[in-house]
């Protein structure tokens, strides 16, 4: 089921165990924190009879690009579960409670799994791939005369002009995410938050 406002902190406490592990760790359970009233909504989690939180996960709803038109999607993150109780069902009932929940609107689900054999044994399958590209600067002296505007991105801009070029890029692949405000607020914290992880973003 989904969990309670008081449950919340026994959610981060399962992702602590799982996922938090140093300074960086430290800094998500911070920013979950953050964002608690954003996500508390789409969080569920599994329960023993004495009400003790034995697994949990988060689904996000997005809008994704599929087949040159967009579709809704159910984002799945946070899959965890306490150590003592793995390997007895609370993960697959987890999805098993979410599936029947969604809507019917729903076209897909995705994730970032850990385990390719176990998210496949509930429906999901491997659909992306990455290209990595490794070339020496000098290739790009013959675009040394180009003229642009190149700009640092704060949140104090807005998002619109991230917005326009993320979705003219997106367009073109099948899976791509068009954010909310809100969701791209979540991603990528506030400014002060983004110099501390050296994430800058130009456009």
């Amino acid at each position: 089921r989904k969990i309670r406002e008081d449950e919340f902190e026994s959610m981060l406490y399962i992702n602590q165990l799982c996922f938090a592990t140093g300074k960086s760790g430290e800094k998500w359970i911070e920013h979950l924190r953050k964002y608690r009233q954003q996500i508390i909504g789409g969080i569920y989690g599994c329960f023993e009879d004495d009400g003790e939180m034995t697994a949990c996960l988060r689904e996000s709803p997005y809008t994704i690009s599929f087949d040159d038109g967009e579709v809704k999607a159910a984002g799945i993150a946070g899959v965890a579960s306490l150590p003592q109780y793995r390997n007895k069902g609370s993960v697959h009932r987890l999805f098993s409670t979410l599936f029947e929940q969604l809507d019917e609107d729903y076209t897909f689900s995705i994730l970032y799994p850990f385990s390719h054999g176990f998210y496949g044994r509930m429906g999901y399958a491997l659909c992306c791939r990455s290209l990595i590209h490794d070339f020496p600067i000098t290739l790009l002296e013959p675009y040394a005369s180009c003229v642009c505007d190149v700009k640092l991105h704060r949140m104090k801009d807005g998002l619109d002009d991230l917005n326009k070029v993320h979705s003219a890029y997106i367009r073109d692949y099948n899976l791509g995410i068009f954010r909310t405000d809100e969701q791209w607020i979540t991603l990528i914290g506030d400014d002060k938050e983004a110099v501390g992880d050296n994430n800058y973003r130009y456009i």
